[in-house]
Formats: C-alpha cells, sequence, structure tokens
C-alpha cells in the first residue's frame, strides 16, 4: 500500500511545484482565445474525478479527453451526455466509437452542440430591445486509436469548430479545423497508466464580417483569437484492491494557453467491477469548481452492457454545474 502511494505522492508534488511556479505568469493569458467552450469535460465520470481522465479515458468519451484511450475499447459504444452549465447554457454530446479489425483500430465521431438564448441590449435599450437570439457552438469530430503495442496506445482527433455569436440578428460566426493528438502507457506496477494529449491545436477563429470603428470612423475586419490549446500530462494508478472494491486515484495537469496551469486528481471506487461506482475530485488551483464528485451504475439492456453516470462539480458563485451521460455497449 505505503509503495503504491510514494510515486504518486512524489509526482503530485513535482506537478504541484510546476504548476505553481508557472501560476502567476498564465494569469496574464486569460481571455485570449476563442471557442473556450472546448474546455468544457462531457464525461461525468471524468469531471467527477476532477477532470483527471486523461490517463484513464477507457470508454467512448476517451475521443474528447485522450483520443488514444479509444484504442481501450473492446466492443463498440455510444455516449450520450448532457451538461447543465450555468448561465442557462446548455451542453449535449454524442460519441460513437467502433473498432475495427480492418482498419486495425478504433475509430469514432463525435458532435457536440453548446447553445442558450440571451435578450438584444445595445447602448440605446440597456435592459434590451425586445428581441432576443441564440448563441450556439458546435463541434464535429472525427478520431482513431490503435495499440501500438501491449503498453502503448496512440490516438488523434481532427474537430470542425463553429460558433455562432447571434448570426439572426447580425452577428459574427466563426469557424476553425483543431486537431488532438495523444498517447497512453501501462506499467505492470499497480496497472499504471500515464496519458499525455495536446487538445486544440489549430488555426485562428476569426469572426466574419466587419464592423464599424466609430473612434477612427472606419470599417474594419475583426481580429482572430486561437483556440483553447491545452497539453495534458496524467497518471492513474490502483490504489487499494480488495474483491469486490478497487480504488483508483487519478492525477493531472494541464498547461493551458489561456489560462494559469491547473493540478486535478480524483478517485473512482468500483464494485463488482463497475455494478457501482463512485467518485470525487478537486481541482488543486482552481478559483472556481475546485470540488466534484458524483457516482455511475452499469446494467443489461437485453444483452447489451449499459451505463448511467452523474456528476456534480461545485462552481461556487457560478452556481452548481450537473452533468447526466447514458452509454450502451454494442
Amino acid at each position: 500500500m505505503m509503495k503504491r502511494m510514494l510515486i504518486p505522492m512524489l509526482c503530485l508534488l513535482l506537478l504541484t511545484s510546476t504548476a505553481s511556479a508557472n501560476s502567476e505568469l498564465g494569469g496574464l493569458r486569460v481571455a485570449t482565445s476563442s471557442g473556450t467552450f472546448l474546455k468544457i469535460g462531457i464525461s461525468p465520470r471524468g469531471e467527477a474525478m476532477g477532470g483527471a481522465w486523461t490517463s484513464i479515458a477507457s470508454d467512448a468519451t476517451a475521443a474528447w479527453y485522450n483520443p488514444a484511450g479509444l484504442a481501450q475499447l473492446g466492443t463498440g459504444q455510444v455516449f450520450a451526455g448532457y451538461t447543465a452549465w450555468p448561465a442557462d447554457i446548455r451542453y449535449t454530446n454524442l460519441v460513437v466509437a467502433v473498432p475495427s479489425s480492418l482498419l486495425h483500430g478504433t475509430i469514432a465521431v463525435q458532435v457536440g452542440n453548446l447553445f442558450t438564448t440571451m435578450d438584444e441590449t445595445d447602448e440605446y435599450h440597456p435592459y434590451g430591445t425586445g428581441r432576443s437570439f441564440t448563441y450556439s457552438d458546435l463541434v464535429l469530430g472525427v478520431s482513431y486509436a490503435r495499440s501500438m503495442t501491449a503498453q502503448l496506445q496512440v490516438g488523434g482527433t481532427v474537430k470542425y469548430v463553429r460558433e455562432d455569436f447571434g448570426s439572426s440578428i447580425g452577428g459574427p460566426v466563426t469557424n476553425s479545423l483543431v486537431i488532438d493528438v495523444g498517447t497512453l502507457y501501462h506499467l505492470a506496477f499497480a496497472n499504471m497508466r500515464i496519458g499525455m494529449c495536446i487538445q486544440n491545436f489549430g488555426s485562428e477563429l476569426t469572426p466574419s464580417g466587419s464592423y464599424w470603428n466609430h473612434v477612427e470612423e472606419k470599417n474594419e475586419e475583426f481580429e482572430g483569437f486561437p483556440p483553447p490549446s491545452n497539453f495534458k500530462l496524467g497518471l492513474a494508478y490502483e490504489l487499494w484492491l480488495s474483491y469486490p472494491w478497487l480504488l483508483t486515484q487519478s492525477v493531472e495537469m494541464n498547461h493551458l494557453s489561456d489560462n494559469r496551469e491547473t493540478l486535478t486528481s480524483g478517485l473512482e471506487m468500483l464494485y463488482g467491477g463497475g455494478l457501482l461506482a463512485f467518485r470525487a475530485g478537486y481541482n488543486l488551483l482552481s478559483d472556481e469548481m475546485g470540488l466534484s464528485a458524483g457516482f455511475g451504475a452499469n446494467f443489461l439492456v437485453g444483452t447489451a452492457l449499459a451505463g448511467l453516470d452523474y456528476s456534480f462539480t461545485d462552481g461556487n458563485s457560478l452556481g452548481a454545474i450537473h452533468r447526466w451521460a447514458f452509454r450502451v455497449d454494442f
């Protein structure tokens, strides 16, 4: 037990010192990217563990967190998720992953849609013009992953990203292509897994159209901003095993292009090989959304294995964040 805890604790101390040393500089990068909805986690399982999911990513949502994890799937799987974000913002996701012997790996397709309705205001009508519009984000993605050896999996995702800033009332629209590349390596000791992923690397999202510059009295093009790129390094291992219970811990550091580093850790207690699951996590360097928790259950639908998962994140002043998901193997 002590040996199993020693290596992760040393890694946690190292990651904490590294992230803390860069936090002040990282704070200067706030609000320097577009398409920031890409940073919202879609998996109740992963987010209940504080988002420390890169080194586990063992279901279809690996297409979002670390595409290399898709190579761990032994059957096809459908994932449908819903996130109730603050300010009455809704986020829905669908991922379908299928192992392919012809392609010697696993392919997945995903679609996500974030949307909300807002009242239009301007300098003459600060309380509303009487019109409303829909703000929406869309992501479409295709992923592929394969096992290079018994220990190493690699994978990648190509995503089309579109943001609609109220085009129904003349607002701009942005779109871009971004990619994710990930690896997952397994060690024999305590079933340890090391995951790395570069997310959302791509071209700038530049709003279409133009706007009137009232200061210089001329028409100008909008300025583009890069997507919210992120480098993730995660570690997961089995902390305790006493059948039918299994306790897994994960630790993860995120190096964000538009904010300071984050360091998260999570625990997952499984009963009966996943029949029931209890999860909790914490973001150690977060001002908001630090504490999270959740649970899940697996069951049979006919002859297919299915699962329901839920997570809660304490957003402090932002309010509670709830996630639900349903998945089924086929």
